[in-house]
């Protein structure tokens, strides 16, 4: 039986990925939680490091950078990078020779780490982040075409302004559409409340849609784990963020049969069919307004980007592609 640790503050991402190999009778999992970037408790650290057989640690920050100068010769040490690591310092303190992969989540951020800090090829590999498609692949609502939501919305990076607008000028040509945002409201984020500046972005974005000839079609749902039934509601999932790594909520869309609309972010063609991804809020309004007479392609579609998730992103897929990486690595 292999000994495999999960070392990290946040294994939200990690998820289904923990449980495959959780309910793989090859596997003993246990976990290294620390408290922080940099904060863990380090006699607790070094017990589990004499344990493990193979290391996953999750965020490449002082976890990862702590076990890439600790690991033990026999041992196998994997870190899985995001996209907030690109611009702290850790990538750059690692024991590259220790680490048998990085593993990316997008391949614009693999390209762009594997320049910064001269990654040899053979120390950095791609595997998606898992999406559960027959959870979420569920019979959408009637004229779900209509309505068009935005999944995360607490940060000024995200810029739901870009949604807003979108909406509006859609309204403003069929008054059957509607705006769904879910998720944490900014000012339950204290990391993002506490910033004037992004107090700021969203008092002038609540005053405006407060203003707005249309706000009683627009809808905020709460965070909760109920998302599957959210996207039964909606026919297009907006990403309009000035940066992401894979954003999450476009590829839980895609498997629920909602059509992606993404502008703004680099990158986002190399992971998502490029048709979805647009110049500009403008291009994002035509191509929306193209289904709205035309049900059959509307379906056609929903049905082709299904089956993009089931290919690329679905958690049995990418599980295994996690089990041959360690087992082969």
């Amino acid at each position: 039986m292999q000994k495999l640790l999960f070392a990290g503050r946040d294994f939200k991402f990690m998820t289904d990925i923990i449980d495959f190999f959780e309910s793989d009778p090859n596997f003993e999992v246990k976990f290294d939680h620390w408290k922080g970037k940099d904060r863990h408790n380090e006699e607790e650290s070094r017990n589990l490091l004499q344990w493990a057989d193979i290391i996953i640690a999750e965020w490449c920050l002082g976890n990862a950078v702590w076990y890439s100068k600790n690991k033990l010769e026999h041992q196998k040490l994997f870190i899985r990078l995001h996209r907030q690591e690109i611009k702290r310092n850790y990538l750059y303190d690692l024991k590259i020779k220790n680490i048998n992969k990085l593993v990316f989540i997008a391949p614009h951020i693999k390209e762009e780490v594997e320049q910064k800090i001269s990654l040899p090829a053979d120390k950095s590999t791609l595997i998606y982040n898992t999406t559960n498609v027959t959870l979420l692949n569920k019979q959408k609502v009637k004229d779900s075409m209509f309505h068009i939501g935005m999944l995360g919305f607490h940060t000024k990076r995200k810029r739901p302004d870009k949604v807003i607008e979108i909406f509006e000028k859609l309204k403003q040509i069929d008054n059957r559409y509607t705006l769904h945002f879910k998720g944490k409201h900014p000012s339950d984020v204290s990391w993002v409340w506490k910033k004037e500046a992004q107090r700021e972005y969203f008092k002038k974005l609540f005053e405006r849609i407060e203003a707005s000839p249309y706000k009683d079609s627009i809808i905020f749902d709460d965070f909760g784990s109920d998302v599957d039934e959210w996207f039964r509601n909606i026919g297009f999932i907006l990403s309009t963020s000035d940066h992401e790594g894979s954003h999450q909520a476009v590829s839980e869309g895609m498997a629920s049969g909602s059509i992606p609309m993404i502008t703004g972010w680099e990158g986002p063609e190399r992971m998502y069919p490029p048709e979805y991804v647009k110049y500009s809020t403008d291009d994002i309004v035509k191509a929306i307004l193209v289904y709205r007479n035309n049900e059959k392609q509307f379906s056609a579609k929903q049905k082709e980007v299904v089956n993009f998730c089931y290919k690329h992103f679905d958690t049995d897929i990418i599980c295994r592609q996690w089990l041959e990486l360690i087992t082969n690595s």
